[in-house]
């Protein structure tokens, strides 16, 4: 570790700690294909996806084959008055974002389809030999001084996930740590400055995901493996480890119910989720315990995020239990999801390349999506199991016994057309002009069809209403609020896998059955 602080401060950061802490990579499926020969793990070459500025700095001047996208948004006040680094293009991030079906569910903020990225690949002029190096603000410029940004980590930490996706190894795959906030200070210290703006990008290639020899598709967790995670007790027997980085919107559940976990997901009820609760069997990181980054504080004052390489295992606490969780088996599978698979981005990249850990998946799905699939709905909104966000939060739970829904108390909840949770067998309803495929609260997602029902493997279980995305239970004609639209396939037959195999036969340039969608019966 000596050496590596000594490295760090060779490199001429400012003040402050930073990672270099080596990660491992040892799963791509052409592991004796020479472009992966120096993708090594620890205790080899010290290999990292982490670029610290002086080495950035040094392989600009040594005329290396760079690529440096910077993928924040240009407008929004955050980010007037930032400066890029020379020679950097722009791709905003909403640019990377998709809307995909992983089967039963169309969800926004999906992995990357392959045609998408090879034109981002073949626009930015990056060949095989590139090294393609991520940064973004990492400050936000309209606070005085400017103060550290999330967003601009989260979006850079999604990318990368989408580049070693589609089989970028670690020596062409790279973030910048600081950002461009760290970065201007680096250049200060030597007396040059940043640019006023992004360059205009006059090189291309025909450079495609389909010339990679090898692909990291297990990144990406599948909401069937997900769905078979928790139904099978995959996650509750820690055979496989699935961890929410959700720390907003909590309940707190009363004395007397058998348990008090402080951070059980509301769900995000703006985008339409119909329960809430946490993916069965999952983890809840505890709040305010752990951070993946650190704050830096430069020239002026200005403060901006860099990765922590204090980290190790124990980092990472329960919230349940107050201990640490992860395990010591580095290949362990580790899977991160949040509400919308865009901030747990960050410590999907601590886990991997600053713990280790060589299984690492994300499910970009999240909530969004495991909240919306329910056979069942909610029609009597008294009961204390039900969050109506406009007159009561939940104060009990349930639980799936294989049989029935059941209270906290162990008493049954009504499971029948009348009662109080129902199997919705009517099929879609008749909804207004142009709002057809949206859910609603009346109109159970599934249309009662119950094999991807996801409120079963749900632990701490409740149902929502009067979202304020959807039509209320009591008036089935209230209009739907703006925001995200959650789409529902219920004769859906195929594997829930649908993104990664459509990827997978692009990759291998099975063009037929990539537009035709591989899983999709």
């Amino acid at each position: 570790m000596i050496e590596k602080l000594t490295k760090i401060m060779l490199h001429g950061l400012i003040v402050g700690v930073f990672v270099s802490v080596v990660a491992c990579n040892y799963d791509y499926t052409d592991t004796n294909e020479d472009y992966y020969a120096n993708d090594y793990g620890p205790g080899r070459d010290g290999t990292s996806s982490l670029l610290l500025n002086g080495e950035l700095y040094d392989a600009i001047q040594a005329g290396k084959d760079i690529v440096i996208i910077d993928v924040d948004p240009i407008e929004g006040a955050a980010f007037d008055g930032r400066k890029f680094i020379p020679n950097a293009i722009s791709i905003p991030f909403n640019e990377f974002e998709v809307t995909r079906s992983d089967g039963p569910i169309v969800v926004d903020r999906e992995m990357i389809d392959g045609e998408t990225m090879d034109r981002h690949i073949r626009n930015a002029g990056i060949n095989r030999d590139t090294m393609v190096v991520l940064t973004g603000s990492w400050t936000d410029y309209s606070t005085t001084p400017p103060t550290p940004l999330q967003e601009s980590v989260h979006a850079v930490s999604s990318i990368w996930w989408m580049f070693h996706y589609w089989g970028f190894d670690r020596t062409r795959l790279k973030i910048l740590d600081g950002g461009n906030a760290g970065y201007e200070d680096y250049l200060l210290s030597k007396g040059e400055a940043m640019a006023d703006r992004p360059r205009e990008n006059q090189v291309t290639s025909q450079f495609s995901v389909q010339d990679i020899p090898g692909n990291n598709m297990y990144a990406r967790a599948t909401l069937q493996e997900v769905l078979d995670g928790a139904k099978n007790n995959t996650f509750r027997d820690r055979k496989a480890y699935l961890i929410s980085t959700i720390f907003s919107n909590t309940i707190t559940f009363p004395v007397g119910a058998p348990v008090d976990p402080v951070g059980i997901l509301k769900g995000k009820f703006e985008n339409g989720n119909v329960f809430g609760g946490r993916i069965g069997g999952s983890i809840q990181m505890k709040n305010s315990t752990y951070t993946p980054t650190s704050i830096m504080t430069g020239v002026g004052g200005r403060q901006y995020f860099v990765f922590d390489y204090r980290l190790d295992r124990n980092s990472f606490i329960d919230q349940d239990t107050g201990l640490p969780f992860l395990p010591e088996d580095r290949d362990t599978r580790i899977i991160t999801h949040c509400y919308e698979g865009f901030s747990t981005a960050p410590f999907n990249f601590v886990i991997r390349e600053i713990l280790g850990y060589r299984n690492v998946g994300l499910y970009d799905g999240s909530f969004d999506e495991w909240g919306a699939l329910s056979a069942y709905r909610a029609t009597d909104v008294s009961e204390s199991y039900i969050w109506d966000v406009v007159a009561q939060t939940p104060t009990s739970f349930l639980r799936w016994n294989g049989t029935n829904f059941q209270k906290w108390d162990n008493t049954t909840a009504t499971i029948n057309k009348d009662g109080v949770i129902s199997l919705d067998n009517l099929g879609w309803l008749n909804p207004p002009a142009g709002d057809t495929g949206i859910v609603r609260d009346y109109e159970t997602n599934l249309q009662g069809t119950i094999e991807w029902d996801t409120s079963r493997y749900t632990d701490y279980l409740y149902f929502i209403v009067n979202n304020g995305k959807s039509a209320t239970v009591n008036d089935p004609n209230a209009p739907i609020a703006s925001g995200h639209a959650t789409v529902i396939n219920p004769n859906f037959r195929g594997s829930a896998s649908t993104v990664n195999d459509e990827d997978l036969a692009y990759k291998n340039g099975d063009n037929l059955a990539y537009e035709k969608g591989v899983s999709v019966q």
